[in-house]
């Protein structure tokens, strides 16, 4: 095996920083494209535009294509397990039924999502005033699906088999074409939202084409056969139990969400347009934990197939203070810099647009904290393969606790402020439950191999 994508021996800290650093450069690299794309769109075409974009279009998108996203972890993790196991024959089978899986199941929900678009935005009290580009946009972003899914999968794979540096590169060249294309459609065209939806599609082919270029052509244990697409049966199935239940927690995250973006829907144009300066500012830190989430479940999925529970437990204290270390930056980060950022996004700047969404920056960033401890066990018990006990602590202590939150304490003092609050409480919830899970060792019963000796650490 290459040393450098082993996760299974050397010194632990080391081995998942130089395996984090690619991934989040790669995710805050895209979300600094995912910033630069609402600036285009908001200077250009006006913050209505702007809420159709990042509004309940946003929402949808989450639900649907990001839930099957999360299928890819499915695949991450028994590509990681094989991988730390050293059954590198197993791994070209399972990439093969993945990427295969992703290309037709994309396909299918593009031509449901393209379909049923305008009443998915419906169904959601979408502004009246934001509708007719929120169905453009929605509309083009799911025409793109196949793509999305197909390069997703491929990153995870490569990821898994310990290359992050690959899918960083590849995530970097395609949010640079995105910006150029917004710039061109957008800016220099003036084709409004419109241009956004082609801007988008165009760099979604572009990311598919040459993540699947490079596993083809790959001498690799991963290597995919484009021209001839198999599926392995027993490997799929495995995959999709592991990645359902991920998958199944993105849904609900979607769903919840929903039911929280129609509760902001109906407080304003102000309210809606806030709520998505604060995301895009604040989603440099939430990439960044999607990072963390990765480099864990890939980290803990290798040693767990090479039986290395001692090293699996090393590395979340190592990487419980190397996380908080970065978080803490984060919190100081957003908390000095949002107001100025929010009014980059308007041509001329809305005072109350601007403080609407420090509001919500003061509430939820202090306790950034709480999400990166849930977040560390949570990857920890996916990439153990206890994904099931994930999802369902998920369910309970996020998605189900926001919902009654939306229809009790919401419903009695319906205000932005009041909404807002459900989110941190809803954190300590999550990491309260995922810790507890972790301690009870449980997540071992998950081991199929057989046990090798912990390597010595440093």
């Amino acid at each position: 095996m290459n040393d450098k994508k082993d996760l299974t021996q050397g010194v632990i800290w080391k081995k998942m920083l130089f395996f984090f650093l690619p991934v989040a450069a790669g995710t805050i690299f895209q979300q600094f494209y995912n910033t630069i794309d609402a600036l285009i769109v908001g200077r250009n075409c006006g913050p209505l535009a702007l809420a159709a974009v990042g509004g309940s279009s946003s929402q949808i998108v989450n639900l649907i294509i990001n839930g099957f996203i999360g299928l890819t972890n499915g695949a991450a993790i028994v590509v990681a397990q094989l991988y730390g196991a050293g059954e590198r024959h197993r791994i070209s089978k399972a990439a093969n039924s993945s990427m295969t899986f992703c290309a037709i199941s994309g396909l299918i929900i593009g031509v449901l999502g393209v379909i049923f678009t305008p009443a998915m935005l419906a169904g959601m009290k979408t502004p009246l005033d934001t509708m007719p580009d929120a169905i453009v946009y929605l509309r083009y972003y799911f025409a793109g699906a196949a793509f999305i899914l197909v390069f997703n999968m491929g990153s995870g794979v490569l990821r898994a088999c310990g290359d992050s540096r690959t899918p960083f590169v590849y995530l970097c060249a395609t949010s640079v074409l995105h910006i150029f294309l917004d710039l061109v459609f957008v800016a220099w065209m003036k084709l409004g939202v419109l241009g956004v939806g082609l801007a988008t599609i165009v760099s979604n082919i572009f990311s598919a084409f040459i993540i699947l270029f490079k596993i083809y052509r790959a001498d690799e244990c991963y290597r995919y056969d484009v021209l001839r697409p198999s599926i392995d049966r027993p490997l799929l199935g495995r995959m999709v139990g592991l990645g359902v239940p991920t998958g199944l927690e993105s849904a609900m995250f979607g769903i919840s969400n929903l039911i929280m973006q129609v509760a902001i829907n109906s407080l304003g144009t102000i309210a809606v347009t806030g709520w998505t300066l604060s995301s895009k500012v604040d989603g440099f830190y939430w990439v960044t934990m999607n990072a963390v989430g990765a480099t864990i479940m890939t980290f803990v999925g290798q040693n767990f197939g090479a039986g290395q529970m001692d090293r699996i437990k090393k590395g979340l204290k190592q990487g419980m203070v190397m996380f908080q270390i970065i978080t803490l930056f984060f919190i100081v980060l957003l908390l000095a810099v949002s107001r100025q950022a929010f009014a980059l996004f308007m041509d001329s700047p809305n005072p109350e647009i601007v403080e609407t969404g420090y509001m919500i920056i003061k509430i939820m960033v202090p306790p950034y904290f709480i999400w990166t401890i849930g977040q560390l066990y949570a990857g920890a018990l996916k990439g153990a393969g206890d994904a099931r006990a994930a999802v369902i602590l998920t369910a309970i202590t996020i998605c189900i606790f926001r919902v009654v939150y939306r229809f009790t304490v919401f419903a009695a003092r319906p205000t932005l402020t009041v909404l807002s609050w459900s989110y941190p409480v809803s954190w300590l919830l999550m990491a309260i439950a995922m810790v507890a899970r972790f301690r009870s060792g449980k997540w071992k019963e998950n081991y199929w191999g057989k046990a090798k000796p912990a390597a010595e650490e440093n």
